[in-house]
């Protein structure tokens, strides 16, 4: 656990294209 902080990352491909999806949430109690 980091000081309860999540971080989610989620990366899709799309064809030849490379999508970063960054999910951050924070203080999620």
């Amino acid at each position: 656990m980091i000081g309860g902080r999540k971080v989610k990352v989620l990366i899709i491909n799309s064809g030849s294209s490379s999508i970063k999806y960054q999910v951050f949430d924070m203080k999620e109690e």
